[in-house]
């Protein structure tokens, strides 16, 4: 109820890939979305820090730095290292 747009993604190499979404109306398969670690987004930052992160659209004018390009307002990411991954997923 607090997220009502909310999607899943996983570190795969030097990316990031879709696994599961609720609340967007995208045309695709979300594991068909792969979002490359090299460009300037919130979610890639969000795994670079390994710290929450956030973007507000006003900041982002061009939308490129927000989910699926869509602007929203607000957008979080939130890293989840699982099964004793450091924040890009490698095992420690």
């Amino acid at each position: 109820m607090q997220f009502p747009r909310t999607a899943l993604f996983q570190v795969s190499g030097n990316a990031l890939q879709g696994v599961y979404q609720v609340g967007f109306e995208i045309d695709q398969d979300i594991t068909k979305i792969i979002i490359p670690l090299a460009l300037d987004s919130v979610l890639a930052r969000a795994v670079d820090s390994g710290c929450i992160e956030t973007a507000v659209a006003e900041e982002t004018p061009d939308s490129s730095q927000l989910p699926f390009g869509e602007a929203s307002g607000w957008c979080m990411a939130v890293p989840v290292p699982v099964n004793g991954g450091d924040r890009r997923g490698h095992l420690r």
